[in-house]
């Protein structure tokens, strides 16, 4: 069952005339909504928005050094070192007792 009825006043409102003013307000002042909204329409109303300020479609740019890693080196775990963290924190260690 949904959250707000399909007839309920807020849900009949929710509709792309409304969406500069949920862009607003959610995305821009980073409110939170006042009831649950779904989110195929905040998705919506922010690609609208994004398209009004022209910042739709996302451009091509440089990858911040921060984003993206280097293959290998000194802080890259590989898959064995990775799995054996994993078994060290949830205890186990790979031999059963029986």
């Amino acid at each position: 069952m949904p959250l707000i009825l399909p007839n309920h006043p807020v849900r009949r409102r929710l509709s792309p005339a409304v969406y500069p003013e949920i862009y607003s307000k959610i995305i821009q002042q980073s409110r939170t909504p006042s009831v649950p909204v779904n989110l195929k329409i905040i998705i919506e109303a922010a690609v609208r928005g994004w398209k009004d300020d022209g910042e739709w479609p996302p451009k091509p740019g440089v990858i911040e050094k921060s984003i993206g890693r280097k293959k290998g080196g000194a802080t890259g775990l590989g898959l064995r070192d990775g799995v054996k963290a994993v078994g060290r924190v949830l205890r186990i260690t790979g031999t059963e007792k029986g």
